[in-house]
């Protein structure tokens, strides 16, 4: 059941797309949140689709339009050049401030997980913000670079309080298993709670549905399953995960 929520951010208004349970699961809340970051073409329908897969196993999502400055016209591929850092992290607390006021929340469970562009923005936001149970990131880009103004996600990894589980395909160039290789060993160095899994033959972007190689739909598969017993061990099973 999906709806768009617009909320205030300092004297404009943000938009957040919301999906959660069935109504047949609403004597079942409140349930589990996941603040989800999108990929550099928005909320567009992957999104959607990862959305929904999230809702189906139990979990209400919200989906923060942190493009909310940027002008219409602007496509959204092309917005990521518009976005800063302190900004993303005032839109994702706002976010999370209006989850908490949501009696369908439980305020104590919350995850943030994103896809490509949105593994910078996830790794920012729990960086800066102690809400987060676990994060789940799904091949991040933009780790070594900072958006505006301060440190790399990569260089604040120091903040980070709470457990990850990352994916990454082999042969994928941007994160590139080298870039995997950089994160997994620093998480290993800061003591954080983290698991890195790699899959052969697989590149960007191997959770889309359209993918339908073998050895794709094999990631595909083995990551869902992987996120949800994590999201499971972190946040608790809902009670009407499928």
């Amino acid at each position: 059941m999906a709806e768009v929520v617009s909320i205030k951010v300092g004297t404009g208004v943000m938009d957040i797309y919301v999906d959660r349970p069935g109504a047949e699961a609403m004597s079942q809340a409140p349930w589990p949140a996941i603040v989800l970051t999108y990929h550099r073409e928005g909320i567009d329908d992957f999104t959607k689709w990862v959305a929904r897969r999230y809702a189906e196993n139990g979990y209400l999502v919200a989906v923060p339009e942190i493009a909310h400055r940027i002008a219409p016209r602007v496509p959204p591929h092309d917005r990521k050049q518009h976005l800063r850092d302190n900004e993303i992290v005032t839109d994702i607390a706002a976010a999370v401030a209006y989850l908490k006021t949501r009696v369908d929340v439980a305020k104590d469970r919350l995850a943030i997980a994103g896809h490509c562009m949105g593994g910078h923005i996830l790794f920012v936001a729990a960086c800066a913000m102690p809400d987060f149970a676990c994060a789940v990131a799904c091949y991040p880009t933009g780790m070594f670079e900072a958006w505006g103004d301060g440190a790399t996600p990569f260089a604040q990894l120091g903040r980070l309080t709470c457990p990850v589980i990352g994916f990454f395909g082999n042969e994928d160039k941007n994160p590139s298993p080298q870039d995997a290789d950089r994160l997994d060993a620093e998480l290993t160095r800061l003591n954080i709670p983290h698991a890195l899994h790699r899959y052969p033959g697989a590149g960007h972007g191997f959770q889309r549905p359209t993918k339908t190689e073998p050895a794709i739909r094999a990631a595909q598969e083995d990551s869902w399953r992987k996120i949800f017993v994590f999201l499971a061990e972190k946040l608790g099973k809902p009670a009407n995960a499928v």
